[in-house]
């Protein structure tokens, strides 16, 4: 007699997503009548679920018991309380709540009254389910006998609770159980021993272990001390990216939360110069996943799902995708990463004992942001490209194209009138991306090392891809518009066919940016290795001993970097193999970031050595805010 057990331990906190009318609130007792579930079946990793309003189905006892109304499941942010709950004969379940009069919870209610907020969640937990019906070739459904909600939040998105939104409470799940009973057999014949087999469901919950409420208690202060830190950490950085300090250490002090501060941080990088315009914000990408899972989380288990088409080892990682994908409301090539899944404090990986397994998992490795591993990557962003990340939609960034003009008057004249003009530079998205491989050797590990490797990998193809397009992306085939096709950048001219680089040609492209008022800003040159090799051996003057490149990487008193993503194949006249050098002031260079990662693995290309080619896609696009910034020379021969 065969004996199969499915373990459902990581159920955890659920929650599901409805709609309520506007008709049902109460502005002057500031009251919501709201339906917060149904038996409408719902699609999880593990099954569809359909949730019982049968008498004795739905457990309120807490939810009737002054349950908080919650702002997008955060415990720590109620907005108001839970006046009453029912079920009713249409098996619906309604609650009335009211909300707070604080000053947050009255920014919801507000929204809600203006028709803006109309998704309302309910978290809960499932005490006890049967099967109802198995498929070999689709998910087998599930219906919740006994549940228990405990919080009704409004949301801005409907929440998926896949991923852990709502997830912060700790809870003890049962464990199902399929075993194989017998039963009489009527109609037809019967099998040697009498019986035929058929299958049933026991529900079995652990026992509860104790609790040690001077443990949770320092858990806690731990939790909140990383969290400060986190917060501290991550706005200084910001600040510091973006010559933001100020900014940075006066919300550090007031206590400013780390999303309120990026948009502040946005606001401060792209002013609004004209009236009518706007910046978009950043996006809410956010999926909701508390620490457990973001550790939890890994890369190389979801390119092995993926190259095998089988998920069953990586539940998180594919309803992470799923998650976002119904943010973005697009699907995936291959499958999503959410960034904050690529966000590591600290992973926790200890695998037993060194036997069985420790030996290959590291603990206490830091690793940081993916984003900011793509900032590192990207030379343009080291020589201070502006990058903003969140993105939703297309952003339009104002831009002052003249200036009001100042008059002398003599006594009793009148004023001419002039009147400043704008226009804008519009951010698009558009997917970039690259192919990097990884070697069956290399899937075998499970080194953290590893999974930061793989990381940086990605980090490097994308990085690689959108310098590329930042210095010399053509416009054309969904390319954004480089810098050096740019309409409008200054250009620096050294002959008919081309010629080596001169100590007056590098002094003339400060010239071109200075004379339009546009050296505001920390300026650079960029330029390829050929350049720097020649320019290392050129003198500014005959017997000065003194060289167009100083030092470890300036010229002309300037920063200077290099990279091959500056091209050394122009041609001019009869000249050929011509190289570019760019100086400009470099945060006049935006570079739009949109959603998450979208990573495709293609099995078969490498399938005879166990090769994967791993394809990642990324929305971004890139303009020159004010082309006056730039100037050019791209007719440098190198060739001494």
């Amino acid at each position: 007699m065969k004996r199969k057990i499915h373990n459902r331990e990581k159920l955890g906190v659920l929650t599901r997503s409805m709609t309520f009318n506007r008709d049902a609130v109460d502005e002057e007792n500031r009251t919501v009548s709201l339906a917060f579930s149904s038996e409408d079946p719902y699609e999880r990793w593990w099954g569809i679920e359909i949730l019982s309003h049968e008498k004795g189905a739905v457990k309120l006892d807490r939810l009737t018991n002054k349950a908080p109304l919650l702002i997008d499941h955060d415990m720590r942010n109620q907005a108001g309380v839970v006046e009453s709950a029912t079920i009713g004969a249409d098996k619906f379940g309604r609650a009335e709540v009211r909300f707070s009069k604080n000053k947050k919870s009255d920014e919801v209610f507000q929204d809600v009254l203006d028709g803006i907020r109309t998704k309302v969640s309910v978290g809960y937990t499932i005490k006890k389910m049967k099967l109802e019906e198995s498929s070999e070739d689709g998910p087998d459904v599930y219906r919740v006998t006994e549940w228990e909600p405990y919080e009704i939040s409004i949301v801005s998105i409907a929440a998926d609770d896949t991923v852990g939104v709502g997830r912060n409470a700790e809870v003890n799940i049962e464990t199902i159980i399929e075993t194989e009973e017998v039963k009489e057999m009527k109609d037809e014949k019967k099998p040697e021993d009498g019986n035929e087999h058929r299958t049933v469901v026991e529900v079995r919950t652990p026992e509860t272990p104790p609790v040690d409420i001077d443990k949770i208690k320092a858990d806690a202060m731990k939790d909140a001390k990383r969290e400060e830190s986190t917060r501290v950490a991550e706005i200084f950085a910001i600040g510091e990216r973006n010559g933001l300090i100020d900014i940075a250490k006066e919300a550090i002090a007031d206590g400013t939360p780390l999303a309120e501060f990026r948009q502040k941080a946005l606001d401060a990088l792209v002013p609004k110069e004209g009236k009518g315009t706007d910046v978009a914000p950043p996006a809410d990408t956010d999926l909701g996943m508390n620490e457990k899972e973001k550790r939890s989380y890994s890369i190389m288990k979801a390119i092995e799902a993926a190259a095998t088409n089988d998920w069953s080892d990586a539940g998180l990682e594919l309803e992470a995708s799923r998650a976002l994908q119904k943010k973005l409301n697009r699907s995936p090539n291959g499958f999503f990463v959410p960034n904050e899944a690529l966000v590591v404090e600290q992973r926790d990986l200890t695998v037993g004992t060194a036997t069985a397994g420790g030996n290959l998992v590291e603990t206490d490795l830091r690793s940081g942001d993916f984003i900011d591993i793509l900032r590192n990557r990207m030379v343009v962003r080291q020589l201070g490209a502006t990058v903003l990340d969140g993105l939703v939609g297309d952003v339009a960034i104002p831009r002052q194209t003249g200036a009001g003009t100042g008059y002398w008057l003599a006594e009793g004249d009148d004023a001419t009138e002039s009147q400043q003009s704008f226009d804008q530079v519009t951010l698009t998205p558009r997917t970039v991306a690259g192919t990097t491989e990884m070697t069956r050797k290399l899937r075998q590990q499970s080194s953290i090392s590893v999974e930061n490797l793989v990381r940086n990998d990605l980090a490097a193809v994308i990085a690689r891809a959108i310098d590329l397009a930042a210095i010399n992306g053509s416009g054309a085939s969904n390319q954004p518009t480089g810098i050096m096709n740019t309409t409008g950048i200054g250009s620096v001219a050294i002959g008919t066919d081309g010629g080596p680089l001169t100590w007056s040609a590098t002094v003339a492209l400060e010239t071109e940016i200075s004379v339009d008022n546009a050296d505001v800003g920390t300026m650079a040159y960029l330029t390829n290795p050929n350049v720097r090799g020649a320019a290392k051996t050129i003198e500014k003057a005959s017997g000065t001993a003194q060289f167009l490149w100083e030092g470890t990487g300036s010229m002309n008193g300037y920063k200077a970097a290099v990279t091959n993503q500056v091209p050394s194949n122009l041609t001019k006249g009869a000249g050929t193999n011509l190289s570019a050098l760019i100086l400009g002031v470099w945060d006049q260079l935006l570079i739009g970031v949109w959603g998450g990662l979208d990573i495709l693995v293609n099995p078969y290309t490498g399938s005879k050595s166990g090769k994967l080619e791993i394809t990642v896609f990324h929305d971004c696009d890139i303009a020159v805010r004010h082309p006056e910034s730039f100037a050019m020379i791209n007719d440098i021969s190198t060739n001494q």
